[in-house]
């Protein structure tokens, strides 16, 4: 049924995080357990509850190395501690029941709705449009087996796309690729501080030991505090038998006058106000183009005399003034001479309205004659006054207009 076919989903996304984590899917046999027990002691979408506290009448608690211990322990000869001890679980169950049955009718209810609608043609699915800038993921079309993610693990950015849709993709090595864009998948990224602490460092896998030269063993991997170099513990002499606390400074900044004191009086880095735009996204590039596109702009705003508090209006032109400070501002330069910066979200609440569309000339039907004299310049042009009103004519044009006009005329009496 429709429960057994979603605790396989789940099954199979539980295992495919496990095989990725471990590197290999040969003992995902091995994980089942664990994840049978996080199914059963998670809270459920369905009815608020977790299967373990529906079946026994009590919160799980997991792992047993933090099991809540009891004021006192029950004795197995005390049949009336069990018999109460029991009762207390079969009243838990009978008022976490009808709460869980009521959840779940709801979440039945939400569930057909959502599928006559997307059966009756009312739900369409949201197109991924990928812009530059934007982080993705590579969907892997060649898997071996269900237990792989569907995705490559690398995080790619997007440099353009062209209109047939494949995307130009830029790692972190810097090589470029063009996949397909029925190939990626968003990947949303956190902010990303570019100011490190160098106490807060993690080495890299491939961070070289200064007196071996290998990068293995990273659990016993010391970094300076001063200069970031990487030192296995049992590569300096003496040997280091336990992690030390604190700062520490390798030999050599030892020996260049370099301590530890030193180092802790130095000031913390801290991030500077304005952030480096390491990417900007798709989302904060709309943002800039709309901010943007109000430059020139004519502009019109209320404003209030402070000593006779009389009520008047400014006109003025907007200029944009890039970013500053990290958000984009505008610059009103108004016809009396003053000047103000304000925000984009102003600019656009005082836009200066069109000006209405002047009227259209028309001439009354009654007013034009029956038959047109054409013989002359000066009837030429009022002909067409009347048939366009508002044309203005060369003297030329309506000298060629009434040779054109006898020819035709001749033509007719002919």
């Amino acid at each position: 049924d429709g429960a057994a076919e979603r605790i396989v989903q789940v099954l199979k996304r539980s295992l495919r995080k496990f095989c990725a984590a471990q590197g290999t899917a040969q003992e995902w046999d091995e994980q089942l357990p664990w994840i049978g027990m996080g199914y059963n002691c998670s809270p459920q979408a369905s009815t608020g509850h977790s299967p373990y506290e529906l079946l026994y009448g009590s919160k799980p608690v997991i792992p047993p190395a933090v099991r809540e211990r009891f004021e006192q322990a029950l004795d197995p000869g005390n049949v009336a501690d069990f018999q109460h001890y029991l009762e207390l679980r079969t009243k838990d169950v009978q008022r976490l029941m009808p709460e869980a049955a009521g959840n779940l009718l709801i979440a039945q209810q939400r569930d057909k709705h959502r599928y006559a609608r997307i059966r009756g043609g009312g739900y369409k699915p949201r197109l991924s449009r990928f812009e530059a800038g934007d982080y993705v993921y590579v969907i892997e079309r060649n898997r071996t087996n269900m237990l792989q993610v569907p995705t490559r693990e690398n995080v790619l950015r997007v440099v353009d796309v062209t209109p047939a849709g494949v995307a130009t993709l830029k790692g972190r090595c810097g090589t470029e690729r063009k996949e397909n864009v029925t190939n990626l998948k968003p990947c949303h990224l956190p902010d990303v501080d570019p100011v490190t602490d160098a106490r807060l460092a993690v080495p890299a896998a491939d961070l070289a030991c200064e007196v071996c030269g290998f990068p293995d063993q990273e659990e016993v991997m010391l970094l300076c505090d001063g200069c970031g170099t990487g030192w296995h513990m049992h590569c300096v002499k003496p040997a280091i038998i336990k992690i030390p606390a604190g700062t520490w400074v390798c030999p050599e900044c030892c020996n260049a006058g370099v301590n530890a004191a030193n180092i802790e009086r130095l000031p913390a880095q801290t991030a500077p106000t304005t952030r480096a735009k390491i990417f900007p996204s798709a989302a904060q590039r709309r943002w800039g183009q709309a901010a943007a596109s109000f430059d020139g702009k004519r502009i019109r705003q209320a404003h209030k005399d402070p000593v006779t508090l009389e009520k008047s209006t400014r006109d003025g032109t907007a200029r944009y003034l890039e970013e500053d400070e990290g958000q984009p501002a505008y610059m009103i330069y108004y016809d009396d001479g003053l000047v103000e910066k304000v925000t984009p979200g102003v600019v656009r609440r005082h836009l200066l309205k069109d000006q209405p569309a002047a009227k259209a000339l028309v001439t009354k039907q009654e007013e034009l004659p029956d038959q047109w004299d054409l013989t002359t310049d000066s009837t030429v042009k009022r002909a067409l006054t009347m048939v366009m009103p508002g044309i203005t004519l060369a003297d030329a044009p309506t000298a060629q207009l009434v040779r054109w006009a006898s020819k035709a005329q001749a033509t007719q009496q002919r």
